[in-house]
């Protein structure tokens, strides 16, 4: 009975250690897990078909899983016997969610493949809407005036593009006839961002004010651009004068064949002279006219 009471004992010692050892090799384990995870992000990962074999930065990954990814640019390689070779740069963020794609078959087997697993594209075709909408919302929200472009007469339309790089342009397309229309109604829509902060074109505009300046020296604001138009058929209007800027408008055209333009004309008083700061253009922004403040620009295009 003795032994017995011994030999249990050792058992239960024994039991116990591995317990220890178990319940530390699982903190450990959760420890690493945490320290690994550090300046990652947790994404999941969706190519259908769900059968295809990820790798991200050369490393297998499972497919339709949760992983880690540390934040930055990855190069991810999917491929699939019977589809073409799906290869992608992603770039993860704390805001990614999700790294997806379709691959396209490109035979009989990737086509059954493709019939067989319909439910696994459908659900990834759904991730490229979810995107679409949640970049249309944060677009709208960077760039308000898209809620009310584009828009589109018969006379004249105004557009935009989103550019690579999240470059936002907007396009004015008109003739000299509406082009003042055109600018007017851009001008007339409600925003909660000034024109000067957009990006904005002119569709094939001819500018008769492009390389058409002569240097002077006068001292009037008024005279050094009369002066420096001389060579166009242009009225000069009397300006505003903002500390070391003075701005006005200045029109061009015949008005008996309905094309006259208004030209916004900015200049700045520099070393004891005055100095062209643009071309004169429809309307200045931060784009065509850099390094002026926005509320010199504002007051401009509101002549």
């Amino acid at each position: 009975m003795y032994n017995t009471e011994l030999a249990t004992q050792k058992r239960n010692k024994i039991l116990i250690i591995i317990l220890l050892v178990f319940g530390f090799f699982i903190i450990g384990l959760a420890v690493w897990q945490q320290v690994s995870r550090i300046g990652k992000v947790q994404v999941e990962v969706k190519y259908a078909p769900y059968s295809a074999r990820v790798e991200i930065d050369g490393k297998k990954i499972k497919n339709n899983h949760r992983i880690y990814l540390a934040t930055g640019e990855h190069e991810v390689t999917v491929t699939q016997e019977g589809f073409d070779d799906l290869n992608q740069k992603v770039n993860v963020d704390e805001s990614t969610g999700y790294i997806y794609g379709l691959m396209t078959p490109n035979s009989d087997q990737g086509q059954e493949i493709y019939s067989k697993r319909q439910n696994e594209f459908l659900e990834v075709q759904g991730l490229y809407g979810m995107a679409a909408v949640q970049s249309g919302e944060e677009q709208r929200a960077k760039w308000p005036i898209m809620n009310h472009l584009p828009i589109n007469n018969a006379v004249f339309s105004l557009g935009y593009t989103i550019k690579e790089g999240d470059k936002f342009l907007i396009i004015i397309e008109a003739s000299d006839t509406y082009l003042e229309s055109a600018v007017n109604t851009l001008k007339s829509l409600p925003q909660d961002k000034s024109l000067a902060e957009y990006d904005i074109t002119i569709k094939n505009f001819q500018n008769p004010f492009a390389k058409s300046f002569i240097s002077n020296n006068s001292s009037s604001p008024l005279d050094f651009l009369r002066q420096g138009y001389q060579n166009i058929n242009c009225t000069v209007n009397e300006g505003i004068k903002d500390n070391n800027y003075y701005y006005t408008t200045i029109t061009a055209g015949d008005p008996k064949q309905f094309n006259v333009v208004t030209y916004r004309v900015l200049i700045e008083y520099i070393s004891n002279q005055w100095r062209l700061t643009t071309t004169p253009y429809p309307l200045l922004t931060t784009y065509n006219t850099p390094d002026v403040p926005v509320q010199i620009l504002n007051a401009i295009n509101k002549l």
